[in-house]
């Protein structure tokens, strides 16, 4: 078995991640339930991973779903952060932070 599957994404930038899921999963789609384009898709940044998606990636793969919806999750957040980050520099703590 090939065990470069098995390294941890968090490190890599998006588009290595995307070429990875692209090169692993698109050829033998078929043999997981999904449509080939939905892994394209996926790869492409198009459409996000489901729990649906998370089990059945997991399963071929030999991971967890957490690490494809965790995957995810990173990635909706550094996403939302370019997207209001001079928004949430603004924002004041409204719970004061607890005295040492």
């Amino acid at each position: 078995m090939d065990n470069s599957i098995h390294r941890d994404f968090r490190d890599c930038d998006q588009s290595e991640f995307g070429r990875a899921l692209s090169e692993r999963v698109s050829i033998q789609s078929n043999k997981i339930g999904v449509p080939r384009t939905r892994v394209e898709r996926i790869a492409s940044e198009d459409v996000a991973i489901t729990a649906d998606t998370a089990l059945r990636l997991s399963k071929a793969l030999c991971t967890t779903p957490q690490l494809w919806l965790n995957l995810q999750n990173d990635y909706d957040l550094q996403i939302a952060h370019r997207e209001i980050g001079k928004k949430l520099a603004k924002i004041e703590p409204v719970i004061a932070h607890a005295a040492g």
